[in-house]
């Protein structure tokens, strides 16, 4: 499956993140940090597949969605942490783009 973001900084398998099925087409892309993060989101590598069921359960009931940010946010400072930098900057500059944390 091809696509015009950078890879996924949590998800390395082609299946839906929230049930593991497995699917040659029809996964959606998922910002894993809403509304107006979605570049952030691309330009970190901070999205997953979903199926169209659990995509829709996620946007309708926020099944997971609590998990899935707090994720996010751990998954940016780790990716930091291993280009060198110290836990507080990757807090602070973590704040800086999302605005919020999520643990």
């Amino acid at each position: 499956m091809t696509t015009k973001y950078k890879p996924s900084a949590v998800q390395h398998k082609c299946e839906c993140f929230i049930c593991h099925r497995n699917y040659t087409a029809g996964l959606e892309h998922h910002h894993m940090i809403p509304g107006r993060q979605r570049k952030s989101c691309d330009d970190n590598g901070l999205w997953i597949w979903l199926c169209h069921e659990c995509h829709r359960k996620l946007h309708d009931k926020g099944e997971h969605d609590a998990e899935i940010r707090a994720l996010a946010q751990r998954s940016f400072i780790e990716q930091m942490k291993k280009k060198g930098y110290p836990e507080a900057t990757c807090k602070e500059e973590w704040f800086r783009i999302f605005g919020k944390f999520y643990e």
